[in-house]
């Protein structure tokens, strides 16, 4: 009599994760309805795809029943920290985040960072569940007598590997938590298409001007400071509460004193690539981070600029290590004098205002004044100071704030509310960094630009983390240029810039023409027409856009040539995407246009950016 074999313990073990993730995401409203042709083959595809890469990865990859066993848990824990990350952020674990950011992952703040992306109460409950299921000794065994040798199970796992790559490659394995993150890798290790079809002259970003001086504006030697405010989002200035109470009521007071521009924009998503676009005038690279893998490439800085122009330059962050992202030596090489991490200048009992991932703003700004006061080519007035300073008490997750120092929400538990805490308080010590300055005669006369090295989504698309999608919240940060001695109060509504106009800007503040630069960004002052911005995400598949006249967004997907056109006047909050509506004649347009992406991405990486 034939028996009737059940379906082996291992697979029954996926497929009860596999819909348990499931169910979680259509809670979140993150699932689609299985009632669709869609629903289904998502659902089909992706569990499909859980169960195959284990029979492929327990064919090949195991060698006897021992083997088998911790291959098999190892794959479900794996299979289940990449679920507790999915639930969150609302996208699969980026491999190329691991990677890019792989230097600093082991250290105690980035991983709390790891740690606050995992959904806790569904990993502990999942790992609970692992740990009993695999500790029944009888489904222990039942997992292990399920490895096999036999001939039929190699060819079996050999044709079932190119139908796992057609599903992972495919748009149906949302809810598969581990193939996914294969394809980002995939995506992190090949080479780029795009970049092959561009053929860069010798130097094409070199520029050569003709500068006449005939009676035009005169050299400022005055110091200038960029206050670079870590995760400072656009959403928050000039909004208050559901109570009315106000997110930046120092900073909404200080708009009424300076340059104010209404659209400004972090070209990219991250710290290192928004000080790049600051910096050096440039697109970000989407693969890989400039400061780290691309450190080799010569490149003209504003710091080398003025530096030139006989300024001192300094880099400060208030992080405790300046080497982070290879910051340090990377700006040092560029035309920073003096990149310095402020903890080693702090004094006894700076440390009960340290927490998450550094000092706190007011002692930031006290201590590095204090630093200034120590170099005597700057105080005696020989050397006009440039000083870019990283703030980090703003930092995600934005909860490390003592209860006593949270404003607007004492007891809060949702991001949102973690965020408006730490906003808040940052926005009220900024008045510490002017009081510092007007104390100090040699920092009169001083440029302030307050900013931000990236912004950050607050749930407007259900989104919260950095590295996912590719909204304006995303990239939108505040910009405030006060300097009383050489512009008026103004406010920009009509034109949009980014960070790679910052060096530009400045130059022409302080009166510095260059005769040959690669800058690419504009002179907010030029009154030029509305220049393109291009904005940058490198994870989740790399997404590359193209603001053009300042209203229309186009957004491509490299991972799967996915397209999205969005009219920013009529549609500010990028509800609809109208890329089948748009004018065929346009699109080619501004596909064209991201040849400037490509083509910056290649400089870089052949080296043939400065000379």
């Amino acid at each position: 009599m034939m028996k009737f074999k059940l379906i082996p313990m291992s697979y029954a073990f996926l497929t009860v994760f596999y819909i348990c993730y499931y169910v979680i995401a259509l809670i979140n409203g993150d699932a689609i309805s299985i009632f669709s042709i869609n629903g289904i083959l998502t659902f089909c595809g992706s569990i499909a795809s859980t169960l195959l890469f284990w029979f492929i990865l327990g064919t090949f990859f195991s060698f006897g029943k021992r083997s088998y066993f911790i291959l098999f848990a190892a794959y479900i824990i794996f299979y289940h920290l990449f679920g507790a990350y999915k639930i969150d952020s609302k996208t699969p674990f980026d491999f190329s985040v691991m990677m890019e950011n792989a230097g600093e992952a082991l250290g105690k703040e980035s991983l709390n960072v790891i740690f606050d992306s995992l959904n806790m109460p569904v990993l502990f409950a999942g790992i609970m569940l692992i740990v009993v299921v695999l500790s029944v000794p009888v489904l222990r065994k039942n997992i292990m007598n399920e490895y096999c040798r036999k001939l039929w199970r190699y060819i079996a796992g050999i044709i079932m590997i190119p139908i796992y790559f057609l599903l992972i490659f495919g748009h149906f394995v949302v809810y598969d938590n581990f193939g996914p993150v294969l394809r980002t890798a995939y995506d992190y290790f090949k080479n780029n298409e795009t970049l092959e079809n561009i053929d860069p002259d010798s130097y094409p970003f070199i520029k050569k001007e003709v500068v006449v001086d005939a009676g035009g504006k005169e050299k400022k030697h005055v110091p200038i400071f960029i206050l670079e405010i870590e995760s400072f989002s656009k959403k928050v200035v000039e909004s208050s509460t559901s109570d009315g109470h106000p997110y930046t009521p120092y900073f909404n007071k200080k708009i009424k004193e300076g340059f104010y521009v209404e659209r400004f924009y972090a070209n990219s998503i991250q710290s290192s690539k928004g000080q790049f676009a600051t910096l050096f005038s440039l697109i970000p690279s989407f693969k890989k981070k400039v400061f780290t893998k691309h450190s080799e490439v010569k490149f003209q800085s504003l710091p080398s600029v003025l530096k030139n122009n006989g300024y001192a330059t300094f880099f400060i962050k208030a992080f405790r290590d300046i080497n982070f992202d290879n910051t340090g030596p990377f700006v040092r090489k560029n035309g920073i004098e003096n990149a310095i991490s402020i903890v080693p200048y702090l004094k006894p009992g700076d440390e009960k205002q340290t927490w998450g991932w550094g000092v706190e703003d007011e002692v930031f700004y006290k201590r590095m004044f204090e630093y200034l006061d120590t170099q005597e080519n700057v105080v005696s007035g020989r050397n006009p100071p440039f000083v870019l300073l990283h703030t980090v008490m703003n930092h995600m997750k934005f909860n490390k704030i003592p209860k006593e120092k949270r404003m607007l929400y004492p007891e809060a538990k949702k991001l949102s509310e973690n965020y408006a805490n730490s906003i808040r308080l940052t926005d009220e010590q900024i008045h510490f960094f002017f009081e510092e300055l007007s104390k100090r005669s040699y920092l009169k006369n001083a440029i302030v630009i307050i900013t931000g090295d990236h912004s950050y989504p607050l749930n407007e698309h259900g989104y919260t983390f950095n590295e996912t999608a590719w909204y304006e919240e995303f990239f939108r940060t505040p910009f405030l240029i006060i300097a009383p001695d050489i512009i008026k109060p103004e406010r920009i509504k009509d034109r949009a810039f980014s960070q790679i106009d910052i060096a530009p800007t400045i130059l022409d503040m302080v009166g510095i023409k260059l005769e040959r630069h690669h800058f690419q960004g504009v002179s907010m002052f030029a009154k030029l027409p509305q220049q393109p911005i291009y904005l940058i995400q490198p994870y989740n598949g790399t997404f590359l856009s193209v603001i053009d006249k300042g209203r229309y967004k186009y957004v491509y997907r490299l991972r799967n040539e996915q397209e999205y056109f969005y009219d920013l006047k009529k549609d500010p909050r990028e509800k609809h995407n109208r890329i089948k509506e748009a004018d065929p004649e346009y699109l080619k347009q501004l596909r064209k246009m991201l040849d400037k992406i490509y083509l910056n991405q290649k400089l870089i990486e052949k080296n043939r950016i400065w000379r």
